[in-house]
């Protein structure tokens, strides 16, 4: 067993061992700054990252910010129709294309505007951006917009349609501007085809969606129509959807679809507007199917363009109304309007012989439309008989219009006079059944006014007609058998004139609400006749009236009336040597004598009264110290234009009609000009309007006469003379006014026998409305409110009012049972 020597740690001998080895040194641990410094890095990364991310997105804000101000800029321009404003909103990169935005911005037919070839009415401040989505690099955006649409169902319901336009904005020096796709073909992308019985459509890849649905419903379409008409086995028809906006120009030409051609080309879809639900869709395509439908018709008629295009126009109107198409084109503001014209036998055959879609204005081309419904009735309700529409409803083989008419009705020429009484009162029926059923058109704001009207049933009444409610009252009731009267010039009240026919019994009475006062009568020397010639004492104190002193065999003369002096005795008078004209402040008037041509001036406060010239006609008034008349009335020669000044005996001759005639366009050279009236413009003293007639008539015309440098008086002025219309067939009358706003010119032609009044829209040099002046009244028929924005007109039946807008006028007509009515006026309630 082996011996073991223990020992215990005391015993031990620890000091006499050698000492360990040093500790060899630790290298030092270096990964968690190597992580503190990643992370720090990551972090900083990070931080910028976010920075330049915020950034980005702040300047793609503020980019998109830029685009949505282009894109508003570019919308003011055309709505304030400024071709100026509107060229620098576009880009200029391809100038055939920047041509083709300011025509379409010119017709009315730009962006979204469009639609309305296709029955779809924008809706005012219904456009809103849907999406803006900008390149990488900043440097395009495409702009989604939806705009809101009102259109007219077959129903004649309104319905509200939204489509969907993309628009292409690029930054220029100006601003993001409306610019072409940079690569045409990358943008709309291949063309595809879709085909079916009767019909293949061309479509561009953009549009696939749309038009691959659309195909499919036009051919339906087309075979509906091939049952009623027997359609050859080979007959097919190509649709081509055009990506170039030069179709929307085609598509707005009246001849289009026309001439029968068996390729038809429209606008794409997205030129127009997508639609942005099944609703919209219904429509688009709807209105897709009616004009491929109407040049189908044409086709299967063999209907050569363009004669007696008005009534075939009518036809393919009455035909695709039955197809459920498109809407019957009269509504209730349609008879309004025919009411304008004379409906007469001549009107309609004059209308036969028109072969050019151009020609005809939307006035006469409702004439076609009321006749052939009035010869077929109800449109709609059935369609052409086949044996009709395949001869185009006889009307390609009619020679006469009295053929075609005996065609499809009883009437012939034997019986002219029978049609045109039948049909005017037709339509005069028509006009009032439908305004009562129909839902007016938003109202603009109305004056805080009545319109008083002189009426007879069993005896003559003031009757005042509430237009706010409708409700008519009678004020007053005459005790003789003849009534006339005219406004205060205060629009307080009427000057009345209650007589018999042999005057043996009158009385001209002073009528306001609060009173009425005889201030003259069949025993008073002199008769007070009241008179009216049109703009009255702008102080509203002085009335024009015609006096007859009992002394005096015939004859009479013009006279004010002061209407603070009239008391049961009498009122006091001032003759005058003429009728006057007075001057914007009302502290001078201008005499005019029609018998002599003597023009005198004077002061309201009456005295002596000074000739200033003779050979006059037409004086008007530029400011308070300078007025002007036209000097020389012989239509055979030239005449001029003067000035003259309050205090000054010189004259100005400021121009003669030779010089308007220099300022007309070279095809226009032939013709002769005679100055008819000087109209000043309320909205720009540093102009004014020049009214004229043919030598030989009428070929009347409007120019604008302007000072360049408004700081100088007309009197030391010199004169830019710039032709703005003329027309064949109107001659200007004189009795011109500018409505407040400088909008609109309102005045009285010559056209063929008949007067009428015209309303010229002077923003968009276009004459809009042109109507038949009631000559059965001889007194006041006309008359503006207070704030010179409401015209009330008096016609045998109704009366009209009127609101000259901003680019329509706004028209309703109000209809009375009584025998007859001969004045008409604005007068301030109680």
């Amino acid at each position: 067993m082996a011996k073991l020597d223990w020992q215990t740690e005391e015993e031990a001998g620890w000091d006499d061992l050698p000492p360990p080895p040093p500790p060899r040194p630790r290298r030092p641990r270096r990964w968690p700054w190597l992580l503190i410094i990643v992370a720090a890095a990551a972090l900083v990364a990070y931080l910028a990252a976010t920075r330049v991310q915020q950034r980005v997105n702040a300047a793609a804000a503020n980019v998109e910010a830029d685009v949505r101000a282009g894109d508003g800029l570019l919308y003011s321009a055309l709505q304030a129709g400024d071709e100026e404003l509107l060229r620098g909103r576009l880009s200029g990169r391809d100038a055939a294309w920047t041509d083709t935005q300011l025509v379409l911005a010119q017709e009315r037919l730009a962006l979204g505007d469009a639609a309305r070839l296709f029955g779809f009415l924008p809706r005012p401040g219904a456009r809103t951006i849907f999406t803006v989505t900008l390149s990488p690099e900043l440097d395009e955006a495409l702009v989604a917009v939806d705009q809101r649409y009102v259109l007219t169902t077959t129903g004649q319901l309104t319905q509200n349609i939204t489509l969907r336009q993309e628009l292409i904005y690029r930054p220029g020096a100006a601003g993001w501007l409306l610019a072409p796709p940079a690569d045409e073909n990358a943008y709309w992308g291949t063309w595809y085809a879709s085909s079916g019985r009767y019909l293949t459509v061309q479509y561009p890849g953009r549009d696939a969606a749309f038009a691959e649905r659309l195909a499919l419903d036009l051919d339906a379409q087309i075979s509906v129509l091939c049952r009623r008409v027997e359609c050859a086995p080979d007959y097919h028809v190509l649709l081509r959807l055009e990506r170039n906006q030069a179709s929307i120009l085609r598509l707005s030409d009246p001849r289009f679809l026309l001439d029968g051609d068996n390729d038809i080309s429209l606008p794409a879809p997205s030129l127009v507007g997508l639609p942005v639900d099944d609703a919209g869709y219904q429509a688009l395509s709807r209105a897709y199917a009616a004009l491929v439908t109407q040049a189908t018709i044409v086709r299967l008629t063999e209907w050569e363009c363009c004669a007696r295009v008005a009534f075939y126009r009518a036809f393919l109107a009455w035909e695709l109304r039955a197809l459920g198409l498109q809407p019957w084109p009269l509504v209730a503001a349609s008879y309004i309007r025919l009411l304008d014209l004379p409906l007469d036998a001549p009107q309609l055959e004059a209308l036969w012989q028109v072969d050019d879609p151009a020609g005809i204005t939307p006035t006469q081309q409702a004439l076609a439309y009321a006749l052939l419904e009035f010869l077929l009735g109800v449109p709609g309700e059935s369609a052409l008989p086949a044996d009709l529409l395949a001869s185009g409803s006889d009307i390609r083989g009619s020679a006469s219009f009295w053929g075609w008419v005996n065609s499809i009705s009883e009437y012939d020429r034997r019986s002219a006079g029978a049609l045109a009484a039948d049909w005017a009162a037709y339509v005069f029926a028509q006009a009032r059944a439908r305004q009562t059923a129909a839902a007016q058109a938003p109202r603009p704001g109305l004056p805080n006014q009545d319109v008083l009207a002189l009426c007879r049933d069993d005896r003559w009444r003031l009757l005042r007609y509430d237009p706010a409610g409708g409700a008519w009252d009678n004020l007053y009731t005459f005790s003789y058998d003849q009534a006339t009267g005219v406004a205060l010039p205060d629009d307080s009240g009427l000057l009345l004139l209650d007589f018999e026919d042999d005057l043996s019994r009158m009385r001209t009475v002073l009528w306001r609400p609060s009173e009425s006062l005889v201030v003259a009568d069949a025993a008073s020397d002199p008769l007070v006749f009241p008179d009216w010639q049109g703009a009255g004492d702008p102080a509203g104190q002085l009335v024009t009236v015609w006096q007859v002193s009992r002394s005096e065999r015939g004859g009479g003369q013009t006279s004010l009336l002061d209407l603070a002096s009239c008391t049961p005795a009498g009122c006091r008078l001032q003759a005058m040597p003429g009728y006057p004209t007075w001057s914007p402040g009302g502290a001078y008037l201008l005499a005019l004598d029609y018998g002599r041509l003597t023009l005198s001036l004077g002061t309201r406060e009456g005295g002596a009264w000074t000739t200033v010239a003779d050979q006059a006609i037409s004086p008007f008034w530029l400011d308070e110290q300078t007025y002007g008349f036209v000097q020389g009335v012989d239509r055979r020669q030239s005449n001029d234009l003067v000035l003259r000044r309050v205090g000054d005996q010189s004259a100005r001759t400021l121009l003669s009609a030779s010089d308007l005639q220099a300022a007309l366009p070279p095809e226009r050279q032939g013709n002769g000009l005679v100055i008819v009236q000087a109209v000043p413009l309320p909205d720009r003293p540093e102009a004014f309007l020049v009214l004229t007639a043919g030598r030989p008539f009428p070929a009347g015309g409007i120019f604008e006469i302007t000072r360049p440098d408004p700081a100088v008086d007309w009197w030391a002025s010199e004169i830019t003379i710039t032709w703005r219309s003329t027309s064949d067939d109107l001659s200007y009358a004189g009795g011109a006014t500018v409505t407040p706003d400088g909008r609109w010119l309102d005045a009285y032609v010559l056209s063929g026998e008949s007067r009428r009044q015209v309303f010229y829209n002077l923003a968009q040099d276009e004459l809009v409305l042109r109507s038949v002046v009631n000559e059965r009244s001889q007194f006041q028929s006309v008359d503006y409110s207070a704030d010179g924005q409401w015209l009330v007109r008096l016609h045998a039946g109704y009366l009209e009012l009127l609101h000259p807008g901003r680019d329509e006028i706004y028209r309703e007509a109000v209809f009375y049972d009584y025998d007859e009515c001969t004045a008409v006026v604005w007068t301030d309630r109680e």
